[in-house]
């Protein structure tokens, strides 16, 4: 069986770096339980309201990018994805990474976290790695009208709201 799953907010923690960054910059105390949207002049106002920038990837991008590829994994996934690796499936990392140094990054911190994979994938369009199950926090990508994995199934959290 071929397993696709995400990286960011399934496998590593972005979404509590990029609050981190946010409370830093602007002095706020926003929380991942607060992030309703993956829209992030809906999520994060602050970034266009004060600081004039409408690219949602500006938390790759600036100084802080570094920080946010760097962020954490996700308490209990690499003991997952071992678990299902030596349960005899494929594990395929799709992520949609649209520049060079997203992609770059996050090969670093799969291997600097020993994270167990079969593939990977650098696609928006997750739908085209085959697979049976697939795995995400994003329902864009869940219920993407291509998507022929047998199951989705989203990471729970608030941004199941969407």
């Amino acid at each position: 069986m071929i397993i696709k799953i995400d990286i960011d907010g399934v496998i590593r923690d972005t979404f509590t770096e990029m609050c981190a960054v946010y409370n830093e910059l602007f002095d706020t105390n926003l929380t991942v339980d607060d992030i309703v949207s993956y829209d992030t002049a809906v999520s994060f106002p602050l970034i266009k309201n004060k600081l004039n920038i409408d690219d949602s990837n500006w938390w790759f991008f600036d100084e802080h990018g570094g920080r946010v590829f760097s962020a954490k994994p996700i308490l209990g996934a690499i003991k997952a994805l071992r678990s299902l690796m030596d349960a005899g499936h494929e594990v395929a990392i799709c992520s949609h990474q649209p520049r060079k140094i997203g992609r770059l990054t996050t090969i670093k911190f799969l291997d600097e976290n020993n994270i167990p994979y079969t593939s990977l994938h650098f696609t928006k369009d997750k739908w085209q790695v085959r697979g049976d199950f697939l795995i995400d926090d994003n329902p864009e990508f869940l219920y993407h009208s291509n998507e022929t994995a047998k199951s989705k199934i989203g990471r729970a959290s608030c941004r199941e709201r969407v």
